[in-house]
């Protein structure tokens, strides 16, 4: 999940580096309507597909910090258990010696 959200992250910049050389420069107002309506229709989906890959990146984003936040919150339980643990066996050592 780590590798694919950094991929998607890299693939993201990526994306907005290069979109001026990938959806090219907007057409001269004396162009046809057709040449003007591919255009937008390039820009429209190299925006949605860019918008698209956004919002999975949140979505990967939000799921590892999720598993991050109950890891840690499984990892803390079990340094408060031993700590206890551990004061409970001093306690009971120091019983003993008396």
């Amino acid at each position: 999940m780590k590798t694919f959200t950094l991929g998607l992250m890299i693939f993201c910049v990526a994306m907005v580096i290069g979109q001026g050389s990938i959806v090219g420069p907007k057409p001269a107002d004396s162009a046809s309507k057709l040449v003007h309506k591919a255009y937008a229709l390039k820009f429209f989906t190299y925006g949605f597909t860019l918008g698209l890959a956004v919002v999975v990146l949140m979505v990967c984003g939000l799921i590892l910090l999720r598993k991050a936040r109950e890891d840690y919150r499984v990892e803390k339980l079990r340094l408060m258990q031993d700590l206890v643990e551990g004061s409970l066996q001093d306690h009971a050592k120091k019983g003993d010696d008396e």
